[in-house]
């Protein structure tokens, strides 16, 4: 009788729970690991360090000087120049021309994965200086965009008192790691620094209904879009 050999059945991949160096946790999927459900998707692990000798007045200091600088360059003239006539354009088409409503009518902003301003110069490869320029960018964004007064918001697992105190001096919320997805809708400008793809995939299909969603993934989106629409068409 030959022998008969039967093929070994694939392991199913499973859903697991991944911490990365930035303090998020993420879900993964592979063979061979047991899935743990956790209440939150992204839990707080270490606070950043704080820098030796910073202060809320000191990093109000620091935050303006980065503000004066974006402000007088190049590239913010041609950023905010192209949002603002991108966006109030699209808007007015949107309100049928009636230039008596709120264009874009944006009632909040959040942002994702600022990172820590107030963190010691040692600690993420002295990151701190990149937060606080993604801060000035997304608060000068925000500013230039408003047509009425909106509420603004953080969210960072790393966030330490200082760090807190120093954004609240600015009139930012700091909500908690699942009340973020609550607040991003239509009327939500959406920035998103520097989070990892397959963490910021939770926020991406509310993001896509967002006035503006500003994201650091952007590659990743559009080879994803394109992946879609060459699956969406017919064999030829």
């Amino acid at each position: 009788m030959p022998h008969t050999s039967r093929s070994k059945k694939k392991p199913q991949n499973q859903r697991y729970n991944v911490t990365n160096d930035d303090g998020w946790t993420k879900v993964a999927v592979g063979p061979g690991r047991r899935w743990r459900q956790s209440e939150n998707l992204f839990i707080e692990h270490d606070i950043a360090p704080i820098e030796e000798g910073l202060t809320v007045p000191k990093l109000r200091s620091e935050y303006d000087r980065t503000t004066t600088r974006w402000r007088s360059s190049q590239c913010r003239k041609i950023v905010i120049d192209r949002l603002q006539s991108d966006l109030i354009h699209d808007g007015r088409i949107r309100n049928g021309g009636n230039i008596d409503r709120p264009v874009l009518g944006i009632t909040k902003a959040v942002c994702l994965a600022l990172g820590s301003p107030a963190a010691s110069s040692s600690w993420n490869g002295g990151g701190r200086h990149r937060s606080m320029w993604q801060l000035v960018f997304f608060m000068d964004t925000v500013e230039a965009l408003k047509e009425v007064d909106i509420t603004i918001h953080a969210q960072e697992p790393r966030f330490s008192s200082l760090d807190c105190e120093f954004l609240e001096s600015l009139g930012i919320k700091i909500v908690g790691n699942d009340d973020a997805l609550d607040l991003i809708d239509a009327t939500t400008i959406l920035y998103v620094p520097s989070l990892e793809w397959s963490t910021e995939n939770v926020y991406r299909a509310r993001a896509s209904i967002c006035p503006l969603y500003i994201t650091s993934n952007m590659d990743w989106v559009l080879e994803e879009a394109e992946r879609h629409e060459t699956m969406a068409r017919p064999n030829e």
